[in-house]
């Protein structure tokens, strides 16, 4: 009883330093003097980028540093994006890519133009005549006698089951 007792002592002590520990880290309470950085301190949700989270910082902060020692805009964030302005593409590769697509279309229909047919009307395919109509009537008419003449029933009559 005695041995239960003191294994609950011990692991409340360990919590409390814990939790003591991870309040000091954090700045909670006024206990730190330096604001510790934000991946120390534990978040209910984790970080969307996992383990980079500390370097990401640093190399930010230290981008800021840099910009602020040399002057004005961050040039190395903006060189290592590639981008140029917000369209991500100067105008000059733009314009290159407007004259290539367009000489594309034009050699497309220069090859379709030369390629055309003179315009003629195009042939009816299929299609019954009169005399063609009046053929297969005959001969129907002529299967459903034959049929009529036998005592077969009609096509259209109910099937005995």
């Amino acid at each position: 009883m005695w041995l239960q007792i003191d294994q609950n002592r011990i692991l409340a002590d360990i919590a409390l330093v814990l939790l003591f520990a991870v309040s000091v880290s954090c700045g909670v309470g006024g206990l730190a003097t330096n604001n510790p950085p934000r991946w120390a301190c534990p978040s209910p949700t984790p970080k969307p980028w996992g383990t980079a989270g500390p370097i990401k910082e640093q190399i930010a902060l230290l981008e800021t540093r840099l910009s602020r020692i040399l002057g004005g805009s961050n040039s190395i964030a903006a060189s290592a994006s590639g981008k140029k302005g917000a369209g991500g593409m100067s105008a000059e590769g733009r314009a290159n890519i407007i004259a290539a697509q367009k000489a594309r279309w034009a050699k497309l229909k220069a090859k379709s133009d030369s390629s055309a047919k003179p315009a003629t009307a195009p042939k009816k395919k299929g299609g019954l005549t009169a005399e063609g109509r009046a053929r297969l009537a005959a001969k129907m008419k002529a299967r459903w006698a034959a049929r009529k003449k036998a005592g077969a029933p009609p096509l259209n009559a109910p099937r005995k089951k």
